[in-house]
């Protein structure tokens, strides 16, 4: 009997808490306690073994950076025997783990050991719909849910003493090296919080008061965390781009609209939906956390009163305004250069343009405007050529067919020909095993036999498949989905937003002389790109 090869993956998994737990739960620990298992055991001692770590990550989902690797490296084939240290490593949900223990695993011919577990499925085959490996799961389940319990209470409590338990303060504070739970001023960027509410009072618009720092080379607040040495990144935006980034309306936005800048500290606005989920809601204000004078104020109450009041009042004369943009058809308009959607500018006869080249010229953004009116007559031409294009194509393609009549009977007829030998093959393979039960062949001429019916079996359906393909592509007409939106279409005058959203995908401006149009339906409309 042959032994088995096995290529071993092992999993260690830490999570939040565990750090709190003590040494026993450690990457190093339990790194050691799975190579000390392999290297006793004379059947996987010689086997390749590939470490992978979630390092910080609940077992309460299966969405963990290692784990993804680990199961796609399963899928393929790559990986046949998983050891962990307990059960609990590869997760704590109880559905998902039997799920993987009693149906994906076995079906994919994978082996997986829990040393402090003693499981080990080519020991326990059968086993595992029993009550002891369910029921530890569910143990497992229900101790993380329990865990994130009480970790929520502790947190809830902490907020409620006024103590500040985020991972990094907010920009404008540092946390005291004394007492991780308060915040103190920090005095450079609070300096610029300051100067900011002090423009927008003053009059200046958000806009401009990012072009103004963006001028001055004012680090934006990811920037300047990164050059005080921290860690601290951004789910929205990739660290290797930091460099590149400069203040926008949005950050001076959220400054503006930062009431912890008051003085107070403001939690619990929002929260995951159930233990495990990655998903957040918001909450109701009445269901907010907020205590006040917890630490020092950049801000006086009142000045961040104003502020809102300015904020509204400004509001309702730009949704007054946006009116105008609401009568345009264009949509999904965007930037060559950084590929963000154009703006409208709010005139009588409005033009496109690039908001970030307004708010900082050293970039590859399309630096003109364009009027909208004018870039909608060359959508509108073009949709209308490719409507003609399209029509021509399928009046084409629908004679094509007409005239491959005689084509398509030889290909059926061909296509029922390899149908028949599969089921007289199928009969011949049924025979082959007959004469194996009666003794008159031997099982060695049984499997060869059927291997090779096997293999020619397949080859028939291959050959047919390739065959009904054939008619279905090419000597079938069938109306397209494009084709019956350009019917529906056809012959207007007029460019719509309907028609619109029916043809165009995305528009890229460029320059004024070089904009490039995206249509929908890829196999019928190519892109095209428009020099003027």
């Amino acid at each position: 009997m042959n032994k088995k090869m096995y290529t071993i993956a092992t999993y260690i998994r830490l999570s939040a808490d565990d750090h709190n737990i003590g040494e026993s739960n450690s990457v190093k620990h339990q790194r050691d306690l799975l190579n000390a298992y392999i290297n006793k055991s004379p059947e996987l001692s010689s086997a390749k073994v590939i470490e992978y770590v979630d390092d910080g990550y609940s077992g309460t989902t299966f969405n963990r950076p290692s784990m993804t690797k680990l199961l796609e490296e399963v899928k393929k084939g790559h990986v046949n025997c998983i050891i962990v240290k307990d059960l609990s490593r590869l997760g704590r949900n109880y559905l998902e783990m039997g799920n993987y223990l009693e149906q994906i695993f076995p079906f994919l011919g994978v082996r997986v050991i829990a040393i402090n577990d003693d499981y080990d499925s080519d020991k326990n085959v059968g086993t595992t719909t029993g009550i002891e490996i369910p029921f530890k799961n569910l143990i497992n389940d229900l101790y993380a849910k329990d865990i994130s319990k009480k970790v929520k209470s502790a947190h809830q409590s902490l907020k409620r003493q006024g103590k500040f338990i985020s991972a990094y303060a907010f920009y404008g504070y540092f946390k005291d090296k004394k007492d991780k739970h308060k915040l103190i001023i920090d005095p450079l960027a609070s300096k610029v919080v300051k100067r900011i509410y002090r423009l927008y009072l003053d009059g200046t618009g958000m806009t401009d008061i990012a072009r103004m720092l963006n001028d001055e080379g004012v680090l934006t607040p990811l920037q300047y965390k990164k050059s005080m040495g921290s860690n601290y990144g951004s789910c929205t935006i990739n660290s290797d781009s930091v460099e590149k980034m400069f203040w926008k309306r949005d950050y001076i936005d959220r400054i503006l609209k930062e009431e912890r800048y008051t003085g107070k500290l403001i939690s619990n606005k929002r929260g995951v939906t159930k233990v495990g989920s990655a998903k957040c809601e918001y909450k109701k204000k009445e269901d907010w956390i907020i205590i006040e004078d917890t630490h020092k104020p950049i801000i006086s109450q009142a000045d961040f009163d104003k502020v809102m009041k300015l904020r509204k009042d400004r509001y309702l004369v730009k949704s007054k305004q946006s009116n105008i943009r609401k009568q345009h058809v264009l949509s999904n308009v965007r930037c060559g250069g950084c590929n963000s959607k154009l703006h409208r500018t709010a005139k009588k006869r409005p033009k496109f343009f690039c908001i970030n080249n307004w708010y900082s010229g050293e970039n590859n953004c399309f630096h003109e405007r364009i009027f909208i009116d004018e870039l909608q007559d060359i959508i509108f031409e073009l949709i209308k050529k490719h409507m003609e294009v399209l029509i021509s194509y399928d009046e084409l393609k629908k004679s094509s067919v007409q005239a491959k009549k005689d084509e398509k009977v030889k290909l059926e007829s061909s296509i029922k020909k390899y149908k028949k030998k599969i089921v007289k093959l199928k009969r011949d393979k049924l025979a082959m095993y007959e004469d194996y039960k009666i003794k008159k062949i031997s099982k060695v001429e049984f499997i060869d036999g059927s291997d090779e019916i096997n293999t020619e079996i397949v080859e028939m359906e291959k050959k047919a498949i390739e065959l009904k393909k054939i008619i279905e592509k090419e000597l079938v007409y069938e109306e397209s989905e494009g084709i019956k939106i350009t019917k529906a279409f056809y012959g207007t005058n007029t460019l719509t937003k309907e028609l619109y959203d029916a043809f165009i995908k995305e528009i890229t401006v460029y320059s004024v002389d070089r904009i490039e149009i995206r249509f929908r339906f890829g196999n019928e409309f190519r892109e095209i790109t428009c020099d003027r």
